[in-house]
């Protein structure tokens, strides 16, 4: 009778324990499944954010060698001749220089015409603008002039005075642009505080 007893009590115990054990086991492997299943989601997003960033690293690349490109090609249109690519370099510099002058200088003329048509503009700043204008037309030649120097061939016993002729139109060429720069701060200022506000920030991101 005690060992019926006996068995009895070991089944009401090893019953539950090996129930509690199987859940366990089914709670593991759903619990690795889930982790197998999340890193396999993480390798997946990982994958698609590379594609994505060659994708982007590519278009950039084709962007800029696209640009080069046009540079290059405007460069040669205007004075006959191809430049490599370090010398289009030096000269891009000045061209991108020179056309954001031209379009802030566009912008304020655009604003000045609006102001004349509720107010009379000074006779003075018409002038600073004439003179603005003058300034740009002379940095192109100058640039124009560069640009035929940096496509001149040059041999050994010719490169140290290319390189100082080279110098000399680049430091001509940078001081002309300096040059329209204030010309057209000295516009901005002419006219009442506040009415080319605007402007005076974007002044700043030409080449110093």
């Amino acid at each position: 009778m005690k060992k019926i007893i006996s068995i009895i009590i070991l089944s009401v115990i090893i019953i539950p324990v090996a129930g509690l054990a199987e859940t366990s086991i089914v709670q593991t492997k759903n619990k690795l499944e889930e982790i197998k299943q999340q890193r396999e989601e993480l390798k997946n997003k990982i994958k698609i954010e590379k594609e994505n960033f060659r994708k982007e690293i590519s278009s950039t690349t084709q962007n800029i060698e696209n640009k080069r490109e046009k540079v290059e090609n405007q460069i040669e249109k205007k004075i006959g001749k191809k430049l490599d690519e370090k010398r289009t370099s030096i000269a891009n510099k000045f061209e991108e220089a020179i056309k954001n002058l031209k379009d802030l200088l566009l912008r304020i003329e655009n604003k000045i015409a609006k102001i004349e048509e509720r107010n009379t503009v000074a006779t003075s700043t018409i002038e600073l603008l004439i003179n603005s204008k003058e300034n740009i037309i002379i940095a192109e030649k100058e640039l124009t002039t560069l640009e035929n120097k940096l496509a001149e061939t040059i041999s050994t016993s010719t490169k140290k005075t290319y390189l100082s002729d080279i110098k000399i139109q680049s430091d001509k060429t940078k001081e002309i642009i300096k040059t329209t720069h204030k010309s057209i701060i000295d516009i901005i200022e002419s006219l009442k505080p506040g009415l080319l506000k605007g402007e005076v920030k974007a002044t700043s991101t030409s080449n110093d």
